[in-house]
């Protein structure tokens, strides 16, 4: 079972925050409500004798959670979401040529060097289909 960046943090947080010396899966059970057998399954990437050593000390593998947190968030970061558009700016524009005449022209010739964003293929896309 993978583990979310959220639980990562979540983790983190109660383990730092913890006045322990030793903290285990166990602790951290207790801490979330998550069952010890499903936390085992979230921490065995950073230390996969956790099975064998349920007292191991959580506190050892911060540094690891910090960095799995790190490469998560660079990941996320990667995922684009789709542009939102509003049935009010479909409306502005009759069909599909009126929406490339408007806005990749200058002054009645295609504009070679216009560069298509993500809205504009969406709107485009929109405009192609509804003429089906």
């Amino acid at each position: 079972m993978k583990l979310s960046k959220t639980n990562a943090e979540k983790f983190l947080r109660i383990i730092e925050k913890s006045n322990k010396k030793v903290f285990t899966c166990d602790n951290l059970s207790k801490a979330t409500g998550i069952k010890q057998e499903v936390i085992f399954d979230y921490i065995e990437p950073f230390y996969e004798m956790i099975r064998l050593d349920p007292n191991h000390n959580l506190k050892e593998n911060i540094a690891d959670l910090e960095n799995y947190i790190q490469k998560e968030e660079k990941v996320s970061k990667k995922i684009k979401k789709k542009p939102r558009i509003s049935h009010n700016e479909y409306k502005q524009y009759k069909g599909f040529l009126d929406y490339v005449s408007k806005n990749m022209t200058s002054g009645g010739i295609l504009d070679t060097g216009y560069k298509l964003t993500a809205k504009d293929k969406r709107m485009l896309s929109y405009y192609l289909k509804k003429n089906k």
